[in-house]
């Protein structure tokens, strides 16, 4: 007799991610190698890869208008941040709106997701969260290889959590700052890594 074993399923069952709220990313380079650079007296330091990763991060907001981009930062093999989806009656009111305390709300939902083509700012259809993480992976990876890194991959999906207050916003993103200065005790920590100039 065997045992079957399935996948780990990294998104909540059921829950639609369109919705508007906070969430809190994380995704690992492929078997956690260190293509980004290093931690030298607790400050990362990105190399030229790790600055290609910025840009597109960067890159999202200008690219979907209801997407909101706050506290982020490359590490050596993962990268974190924080993402929210405004409903489109929200899109273009900046960053003062604050964390939503009702999650339970029922928000705007638009479109079906489906779409994977990376759509022209100004469109209203709101993405899931899966498909706009996947143009950011499938967009660094291209401008990486293209500079000439063809080792450079991203591991398998992502790992998301969806921010329920201010409270858990506030301990993601000081988590965040504190990332590098924590680095050494960090389960990614690994001594794997490529060098490029």
């Amino acid at each position: 007799m065997y045992r079957r074993y399935t996948r780990k399923r990294n998104r909540l069952f059921g829950f639609d991610y369109r919705n508007r709220r906070y969430y809190f990313i994380t995704i690992c380079t492929e078997d956690k190698m260190s293509f980004f650079g290093g931690v030298y007296n607790g400050i990362m330091c990105v190399n030229r890869l790790g600055s290609v990763i910025y840009r597109q991060w960067e890159w999202l907001e200008q690219q979907y208008n209801y997407i909101r981009l706050y506290g982020f930062v490359v590490m050596p093999n993962h990268v974190h941040g924080i993402l929210e989806i405004v409903g489109p009656e929200s899109v273009g009111t900046g960053r003062d709106r604050g964390i939503q305390t009702n999650v339970d709300n029922e928000m705007n939902r638009v479109g079906t997701g489906l779409d994977l083509s990376l759509h022209a700012p100004g469109s209203c259809k709101i993405l899931s969260l899966s498909h706009i993480i996947g143009a950011f992976k499938t967009t660094s990876s291209k401008r990486i290889h293209e500079i000439g890194f063809s080792p450079f991959k991203w591991q398998r999906s992502f790992y998301d959590n969806i921010i329920r207050d201010k409270i858990a916003f506030h301990n993601i993103q000081r988590y965040i700052i504190n990332n590098p200065p924590m680095w050494h005790r960090d389960r990614n920590n690994r001594l794997d890594f490529y060098t490029t100039n």
